[in-house]
């Protein structure tokens, strides 16, 4: 019996054999709920049905031409239900998917609310158009999954399903849904998923075409999903994943094209899984997955332009993969992390910007049969072909690796001896047709106390690991990989020659190695010394390379004598590394000289060239106590950059007697204190030292040009600073952030010469503010009178001073003046009657000027000299302090230091008052003319 509307309307329908009686059945509007009882058939064509209740089919409900319109007022308002005993079959006329003004049309409808659709019986939809059926209401109810199947052999076929959360749902919680064949739909704009099986098995998923998928997955095979066949289905447009199978075993997934999505297909706690021959293109995870999955095999499949993985294992044990190409992806080609008993046979894998193989925490994997080929530019240094970060026993044979020189064609990163012996790289592995040859860890043995000689291998790399005493010389690597000692001790590289090759020479976790008198250009890496003890670099030359040399976590080694130019980065490259000494290096034409970060600390610097780098001389961050000696630092951005960077122990130099000049910046500080820079000479420098948010560092000592502008100089303190240019106005030196805090104090070097009698012994010499206030009182103990402070003024404050020389047998004599840079004050003695005192000097010719030198990085700048005025006889003996009238070079190396007279040496010259800054808030400069 057919129900349609109120339970008073009753249309009686006559069986006749197996024909339905002709009537106009399942027409018309309705305001109740319809019904077809068991035993009933009801057939409608070219028909448009609108619901406003429920349809539930008990009988037999063939739809064809029919469009079914549920006229919804909330989510889930109407719903659709086929029971047990009950079939419902929609198709079209001439049964052609092409044509789709014959097609069935199941709808709500508006796009707010959508209806319910279970079928607990038969069903078949085929050449249909399905939407707005299932909702989301944040939880895992049936409501979510559009044409939702709780029976065997349904049949979805060719059907358009469109704007739905789940499109088409053969599950259960609780019992298997089985024999399911859904192919040849095409799915768009659907929330979720496309097709979901939840306890789905012996099913078939053939030839659909989903796109816009802008949910979680398009096909999913979830909990207990078995021997389904996923085939000839295509993908396009994707924001998740492709096919995902979770908790389901022995299914097969072949011939599919996937195009974008997170992963393209992922197999979750899935066993014996098969996939092949799909082509996944574009995804940004991975193209294929396998996690926590035994006995997958993937194979011949086509996987490229992943923005990360090709194949990615994690977990996963016993797969076969085998016979896939992988290719131009941004990251790996496959990835095997915390897997182990898998193969990797006979896969292509081509311009992959990262690793083309790499074994992260794995162990047992067998590399066998590839062919990988690196791009010649790859996402960073040290892409390799294959690369064994860590696990044991992991065997690498008869691999063809073609490269460039910037990428490694075999490597490893770990750190366990045992470990690292356990691997097998043996057996044919090539790189650029040259095979790679390996000691102590495959076929050689170890040839210790013995001599490699490198000219007689042919080679694109060697590999010695788990040696002592061994010798690796003469010859030349081309277009290969390294020559490297692993867990080696006691052992050299000398006159070697890499060129165009991942790395020149290197130690890993060795003790006692060295790499000498040996060239390295165009590569990658010149040297490294990784995790190593007393590591030697000794007479070497860098050229060309991302990365002149490495130290990571070394320690007690030596890098002197080398020439490190024309580095991408760094010439030395230093961190988690203590206690080295690298000195007399030439390190320019670089990014940056040294580059020395991470807790490097107490690392020795001396006599190093570090000149004409495009970024710093040096660059110090977050490490202390590193001393920098005797260095020459020039044409340099940064001379030095420190930047939380401190050495705690004040007067424990950190910059000791260097060169610093023609720089942009002589030394930029930045958030870093305690560092203390004394007797350093700073010439030419467009800001000579600059601070930034750092407290308690120290100018001492230093010598310093013109340039003394926008310093910052708050909570930091500069004295003993010497000015190097009698042309700069005291006032104008730029104190700016810090004028208020600046305190100058002078000192004047006084020497007494008579033209009569010579030297003169215990002369005082008061100075006096123009308060009448005695500043000091100095007094010359042999022929001079050491510098002593005699003056504190703030900078814009010279006010005149009073001078007052005095000395038993002499009358005391006065001068003023108002200090500045070219002041000249002359104190005249006379002689009191009957008295004698002094030396007359024998007279001394004067002397030519020397003009000074340009300064090069490599050139010490000595001092010009100036004339030394005729002396003229006196009637009267005299005291003369001067400030200097003209301006004086000093030598960029060191400070000239003040010369002793002695009896008989020459006249004597006026002596210059210096300038000195001793501030809590100043650095500036003062100058001396000195007698030569």
């Amino acid at each position: 019996m057919f129900r349609k509307g109120s339970e008073l309307l009753r249309v009686l329908v006559f069986l006749v054999a197996f024909s339905t009686v002709a009537g106009a059945l399942c027409t018309g509007y309705t305001t109740g709920n319809w019904m077809i009882d068991a035993g009933d058939i009801c057939a409608n064509a070219s028909e448009t049905i609108y619901l406003t209740g429920n349809l539930t089919v008990n009988g037999v409900l063939n739809l064809t031409d029919v469009t079914l319109v549920a006229n919804t007022t909330y989510n889930g308002s109407i719903s659709i239900t086929v029971g047990a005993t009950g079939s419902l079959n929609l198709n079209d006329t001439d049964g052609l998917m092409s044509t789709t003004n014959d097609a069935c049309n199941i709808t709500a409808n508006n796009s707010l609310y959508r209806f319910k659709f279970e079928s607990y019986g038969g069903l078949n939809i085929t050449h249909s158009f399905v939407s707005y059926v299932g909702f989301s209401n944040n939880d895992n109810t049936i409501n979510n999954f559009g044409i939702a199947l709780f029976s065997n052999y349904s049949n979805v076929t060719y059907n358009n399903f469109s704007n739905m959360y789940t499109a088409v749902y053969p599950g259960s919680d609780s019992s298997w849904i089985s024999f399911t064949n859904i192919s040849y739909n095409n799915f768009s704009n659907i929330d979720a998923v496309a097709i979901r099986l939840q306890n789905g098995t012996n099913s078939t998923i053939e030839g659909n075409w989903i796109a816009y998928n802008a949910g979680f997955t398009a096909i999913y095979l979830s909990y207990g999903s078995h021997y389904n066949n996923v085939i000839n289905n295509s993908f396009a447009v994707l924001t998740g994943l492709g096919v995902n199978a979770y908790l389901s075993d022995y299914n097969t997934i072949k011939n599919n094209t996937i195009l974008g999505g997170t992963e393209g297909i992922k197999i979750e706690a899935s066993h014996n899984s098969t996939l092949t021959n799909n082509t996944v293109l574009g995804s940004t995870t991975a193209c294929i997955a396998a996690y926590d999955s035994e006995n997958a095999t993937i194979q011949n499949n086509t996987l490229g332009l992943s923005t990360s993985y090709g194949i990615y294992l994690n977990n996963a044990t016993y797969a076969l993969i085998q016979y896939n190409a992988v290719e131009n992806g941004l990251r790996y080609g496959i990835y095997e992390d915390y897997s182990t008993n898998n193969t990797v046979f006979a896969n292509t894998i081509t311009q992959n910007a990262d690793d083309g193989i790499a074994i992260s925490f794995s162990n047992y994997t067998t590399v066998l049969n590839n062919s990988i080929t690196l791009p010649v530019l790859t996402l960073t240094v040290g892409t390799a072909a294959i690369y064994v970060y860590d696990g044991y026993y992991n065997v690498l044979n008869n691999n063809t690796i073609t490269k460039a020189a910037e990428q490694l064609g075999i490597g490893s990163d770990i750190s366990d001896q045992t470990e690292f012996l356990s691997n097998l790289a043996y057996g044919n592995n090539t790189i650029n047709a040259k095979q790679i040859r390996h000691f102590g860890v495959s076929e050689y043995a170890c040839p210790n106390d013995a001599s490699v000689v490198i000219g007689d291998l042919n080679t694109s790399s060697i590999i010695v690991a788990g040696c002592n005493n061994v010798t690796i010389a003469d010859g030349m690597i081309s277009n290969g990989d390294i020559i490297a000692f692993y867990f080696t001790n006691n052992s050299r590289i000398n006159n070697a020659t890499v060129n165009d090759s991942w790395a020149g020479a290197a130690a890993y976790y060795s003790e006692n190695c060295s790499i000498n008198n040996s060239t390295f250009s165009n590569n990658s890496y010149g040297m490294i010394s990784n995790v190593a003890t007393n590591t030697t670099m000794k007479n070497n030359s860098v050229t060309n390379t991302t990365l002149g040399a490495m130290w990571f976590v070394s320690t007690f080694g030596e890098f002197s004598y080398n020439n490190v130019n024309s580095s991408d980065t760094a010439a030395l490259y230093a961190i988690l590394s203590t206690a080295n000494n690298f000195s007399y290096n030439n390190l320019t034409n670089n990014s940056f000289g040294a580059f020395i970060i991470a807790d490097s600390d107490g690392n020795l610097f001396e006599a190093n060239n570090l000149s004409y780098n495009s970024v710093a001389g040096a660059y110090v961050y977050t490490s202390k106590s590193n001393v920098f000696v005797n260095n020459d630092l020039a044409f340099n951005a940064d001379g030095y950059w420190l930047t939380y960077a401190a050495n705690n122990a004040y007067m424990n130099a950190s910059i000791f007697n260097d060169r610093i000049y023609n720089n942009t910046r002589g030394i930029y500080v930045d958030n870093a204190s305690g560092n203390n820079f004394t007797s350093v000479t700073f010439d030419n420098n467009s800001f000579h030292v600059e601070f930034n948010a750092s407290n308690n560092n120290y100018v001492v000592n230093s010598t310093f040009g013109a340039y003394l502008t926008n310093q910052t100089l708050s909570n930091n303190s500069a004295y003993d600073v010497l000015l190097n240019n009698t042309g700069v106005d005291a006032t104008k030196l730029g104190f700016e952030d810090a004028t208020s805090n600046v305190t100058v104090s002078y000192f004047v070097n006084v020497a007494v010469r008579s033209a009569a009698t010579g030297g003169v012994l215990a002369a005082t010499v008061t100075a006096t503010s123009q308060n009448g206030v005695p500043l000091y009182t100095l007094t010359s103990p042999a022929y001079r009178i050491t510098p002593a402070y005699i003056a504190a003024q703030t900078p814009v404050n010279y006010t005149p001073h009073t001078f007052t020389a005095s000395l038993a047998g002499y009358s005391s004599n006065t001068a003023g003046a108002i200090i500045t840079a070219d002041t000249t004050v002359t104190i005249y003695l006379t002689l009191l009657a009957g008295g004698s005192s002094g030396y007359t000097p024998s007279p001394t010719p004067t002397p030519t000027p020397t003009p000074s030198p340009s300064i090069t990085p490599t050139q010490t700048e000595e001092p010009g000299t100036p004339a030394t005025p005729t002396p003229t006889p006196e009637p009267t003996k005299r005291i003369q302090v001067t400030a200097p009238a003209a301006a004086a070079t000093l030598s960029p190396t060191t400070q000239a230091p003040v010369q002793e007279e002695t009896p008989g040496s020459g006249d004597w010259v006026p002596i210059a008052a210096v300038l000195v800054v001793a501030a809590a808030a100043a650095s500036w400069v003062a100058w001396k003319a000195l007698k030569k």
